[in-house]
């Protein structure tokens, strides 16, 4: 909805040729890859895998617990997440491996999430249609899957990785440059 040239009236039906213009920019993520014949799946409802929560940044309806956590510690989860500062425009999901961390790790998470965020709505405006991110290298998951404040250093030896390492981190937690040592 943040892309909409005009708001639709609650509770009507949106007719997408009335709210975006032809050769309007939006930021779309691949929901799904091209298979055969059939197009890339795509959607403006971004999502953001952090290590622990997933963030929607444009959704605010969305977020909760993964359904794979029940119980007991669905309740606990759910209590974890009432106490996240989530900006009223966006939503998480707290993952699987957000059970039993801190809130200090949560909220870490959601800082690295909204850096990340941060770095795609802030990046400069280029020919369309451009690739802003792209979360599937190793080096960017290994460093959003374990990089935390108990890291004193990250040395890496070959100059591609650090390069890619060093952008990914210069965009989203530029604190902890740093660390990364080549």
């Amino acid at each position: 909805r943040q892309w909409f040239r005009t708001q639709p009236e609650p509770g009507s039906r949106i007719n997408i040729k009335e709210v975006l213009k032809e050769g309007q920019a939006i930021i779309v993520q691949v929901d799904k890859d091209e298979r055969g014949n059939k197009g890339a799946a795509l959607t403006t409802f971004i999502s953001l895998a952090g290590r622990f929560l997933v963030l929607m940044p444009n959704n605010p309806r969305g977020g909760g617990v993964s359904r794979r956590i029940a119980g007991e510690e669905r309740d606990e989860v759910r209590n974890a997440l009432r106490n996240l500062e989530i900006d009223e425009n966006q939503s998480c999901i707290i993952r699987t491996a957000g059970i039993g961390r801190s809130q200090e790790e949560l909220d870490w998470d959601l800082k690295y999430l909204s850096g990340i965020w941060d770095a795609i709505l802030n990046t400069p405006k280029k020919d369309n249609p451009f690739l802003i991110y792209r979360e599937s290298s190793p080096i960017v998951r290994a460093l959003r899957d374990h990089l935390n404040q108990d890291i004193g250093e990250i040395t890496i030896d070959d100059k591609e990785a650090y390069d890619e390492a060093h952008e990914f981190m210069s965009h989203t937690t530029p604190h902890n440059l740093n660390k990364l040592k080549q």
